[in-house]
């Protein structure tokens, strides 16, 4: 919202300039999340009914849902690398567990 603010400040028809700046940075960022979000919710989407958003599944999927995200991970450690893959990997290890 106060980014919008900020951006459409013009239309206040004011001599007074905008009290809230942002970087470029910080524009691109906040432009570059909700296709973060997108991305996260057409995967959830791609699941409906094998796996929901809250991670339940049935006992019918269970073991095939766990090989999903088991082989999931496995390319994602192949992926990543730095600060990103050891992210990855905390964020994941829940899935290797114990067989």
């Amino acid at each position: 919202m106060l980014m919008n603010l900020s951006r459409n400040w013009s239309e206040f028809e004011t001599d007074i300039d905008c009290p809230i700046q942002f970087s470029a940075e910080e524009l691109a960022a906040h432009d570059k999340e909700p296709e973060g979000w997108n991305e996260t919710a057409d995967f959830w989407d791609t699941l409906d009914g094998f796996v929901f958003r809250d991670g339940w599944t049935s006992l019918d999927n269970y073991d095939n849902a766990r090989k999903f995200f088991k082989e999931l991970r496995e390319a994602g450690l192949d992926r990543f690398s730095g600060a990103e893959l050891a992210d990855f990997e905390l964020r994941s290890r829940w899935v290797v567990g114990k067989d």
